[in-house]
């Protein structure tokens, strides 16, 4: 029953109509595959992302560079989620991605553990990137970043050409809120 609550909920939405920008993809519909929250819910746009660029600017030049690409994130995890339910909603928007011209660049089928990227490329750049993974244990990772992103930066940060040494996600949230301060 729930494989076909499932099925109506994605045919109800045409899926292109979900997304508002080039390489934006809304990923509302899981929480009610789920029919629950995700326990990390993050959903930033181009005002946020761009604060928080330039809170890198001093420390970390090639963070800051690599953030000011990005026009929007979303960052959705879940856990204890049924695996199959999961599954299913992968494969049936990995079906609407590689529909609407989205290219899927990498896949890793580890036992259970499944990881989808897909990515969305116009021109010169790359307008999104959309990351599922969905692990045994029950947990499920969606992620959705979108904008101007250059491929050559890409390329070098997966590649391990950009220094994220001085990365600390403790700077990112004081960024965030416009508290410099470490004690914060």
């Amino acid at each position: 029953m729930k494989a076909l609550r499932i099925a109506l909920l994605l045919l109800a939405v045409p899926f292109e109509a979900l997304a508002q920008a080039p390489g934006q993809v809304d990923l509302e519909p899981v929480k009610e595959v789920f029919g629950t929250s995700p326990k990390v819910n993050l959903n930033f746009g181009n005002a946020m992302i761009q604060g928080l660029a330039e809170g890198f600017r001093g420390s970390n030049a090639d963070i800051a560079d690599l953030i000011s690409g990005v026009s929007g994130l979303r960052v959705m995890v879940f856990e204890d989620v049924d695996g199959s339910l999961a599954r299913t909603f992968v494969s049936d928007t990995t079906f609407e991605l590689g529909n609407q011209g989205w290219t899927p660049a990498v896949e890793v089928r580890d036992e259970s553990d499944h990881v989808d990227i897909y990515i969305k490329e116009s021109g010169e750049f790359v307008d999104g990137i959309v990351l599922m993974v969905t692990e045994s244990g029950g947990d499920a990772v969606f992620i959705n970043v979108f904008g101007a992103l250059d491929p050559v930066f890409i390329g070098k940060t997966l590649g391990g050409g950009v220094d994220f040494s001085n990365f600390d996600l403790e700077e990112l949230m004081n960024a965030g809120n416009g508290n410099g301060d470490d004690d914060a």
